[in-house]
Order: C-alpha cells, then structure tokens, then sequence
C-alpha cells in the first residue's frame, strides 16, 4: 500500500471517523464469555457515499453496515454505509494512519495501549487486576481525550 492511500485513509478517518473503547459490565450469572468485565477496541467511519467505505473495506478489511432511516429534524431521510473495524485489525489500521493523524492521534495512541493488553483471553476467565486497570484507565483517558477535542480552541 502507498503512503498516499494511507495519507488519505487517514484524513478520512480523523475527520469522519470514531474510537470507541467500549466497555462491558461483568454478568456473574453468564456461563461464558459475559462473565467478566471486558473491554474491546472498535474503529467506524460512516459516509453517504458507498465507494469510499467500499475502498476502505478492500484496502484495510473489516465490515460495512447500510443504514437508513428518518430524521429526527425534519421530514428527510438519511442513508449512510457504515466501515467498523474491531479488535487486532482495528489496530493494525491505527498503527498504519498515526502518523497522519491530527485530530484524533491522542486518542488513537490511547487505543493501541488497550490492545497492547489483549490476549487471546476468550473471557471465561478473569484477567489479572493490573491489566483491567490499565484498560479502565484507557477507557477513562480516550472519553476525557474526546471531550477536550470538542472544546472550542479560544
């Protein structure tokens, strides 16, 4: 792949795009894999137009979503493809565009600590404390990241 496709991959991304750590609460009730606390990396990018997200699918992999429905705004309706990306490949994405990153390298170097901790733990057995704080801190730091991007810069 070229450094102009990734250049573009990632300005796509740092403006369309969205990192999310996503949490999920222990079920002790659970038989598998629910029964812990866990963590997990998820990458998206949604765009109203298929070719781009069909591009980024075929140069990075992942799934595409179609969505559509109404506004809550007006009497329009919307229709949007949507590219996610989980997990390992999400980081290898990330890896691959941080350099070109602007808007969302902070958060983006947050993620990959995350995956750094992942194992091929299937969650049926706790992780070690150490590693469920250095995920809840990476969870915690990306939210707080997000919402000093948001700020208007005075």
């Amino acid at each position: 792949m070229n450094d102009l496709d990734v250049a573009y991959a990632a300005g796509l991304f740092d403006g369309e795009g969205h990192i999310a750590i996503v949490h999920r609460k222990a079920n002790p009730a659970a038989t598998k894999k629910n029964r812990y606390e866990r963590y997990y990396l998820a990458l998206t990018l949604s765009q109203n137009r298929e070719p781009v997200i069909r591009w980024l699918q075929q140069t990075f992999g992942g799934s595409v979503k179609f969505a559509s429905g109404k506004r809550s705004y007006d009497a329009g309706r919307y229709i949007r493809w949507d590219w996610v990306l989980s997990t390992a490949s999400a980081a290898a994405f990330l890896r691959q565009i941080l350099p070109h990153l602007r808007v969302k390298a902070e958060e983006a170097k947050i993620a990959l600590k995350l995956q750094s901790t992942v194992t091929l733990n299937t969650g049926r057995s706790a992780l070690p404390a150490d590693v469920v704080a250095i995920r809840r801190d990476c969870f915690e730091r990306i939210r707080a990241a997000r919402k000093i991007e948001c700020r208007p810069q005075l």
